[in-house]
């Protein structure tokens, strides 16, 4: 996993849930004293175990502290990322167009990067179907950049997933609809 993930979660566990949290985090995990550096890529059982730790330690779902995670780093990511973006793209196109330009770069950039693989269906001019692959099973993190691009882009962006991997499904298909 890319370090910056790392990194945006130590700066989401001490913005969501106080000082001290990430120290804590790491403590649960057996990773005292981690320093996670954004330009590296560390193993996936790290991420796991941190996103499991802070589901438990504050009573949470996983699939909640992931969505919640998501939406909170794509100011984040739009910073790093949305100069590839189209300027008459609104949050559905990000969605739907996210394997090929910043998936694509992350790639290119970094070899051996492994962003999750998306698919998209475009269903309707306000809809587009998400499928993610990926090992790490972290669709909920998918969700939540889903829902924080309509946030970044002042537009309400609901989800519907339909099939899970958590659900002894092959991939995850998520339904993004604009609803305003």
């Amino acid at each position: 996993m890319h370090g910056m993930i790392f990194s945006e979660l130590e700066n989401y566990a001490e913005a969501k849930y106080g000082r001290g949290t990430w120290n804590a985090l790491l403590r649960k995990v057996n990773l005292d004293n981690r320093i996670y550096l954004a330009v590296q890529d560390y193993p996936d059982s790290e991420i796991i175990s941190l996103v499991m730790a802070a589901s438990s330690m504050n009573a949470l779902p996983v699939s909640a502290v992931l969505e919640d995670f998501g939406q909170f780093i794509v100011p984040s990511l739009m910073r790093m990322y949305g100069h590839l973006l189209r300027p008459e793209w609104r949050a559905i196109d990000a969605i739907e167009h996210t394997e090929g330009t910043v998936h694509a770069v992350v790639r290119v950039q970094r070899p051996g990067a492994k962003p999750p693989r998306l698919t998209t269906q475009r269903v309707s001019p306000s809809e587009v179907l998400l499928v993610y692959t990926s090992s790490r099973k972290m669709c909920g993190l998918a969700i939540g950049i889903g829902m924080g691009l309509g946030q970044h882009f002042g537009e309400k962006i609901v989800a519907n997933q339909t099939m899970c991997m958590h659900r002894g499904a092959t991939r995850c298909e998520i339904l993004f609809r604009n609803v305003g």
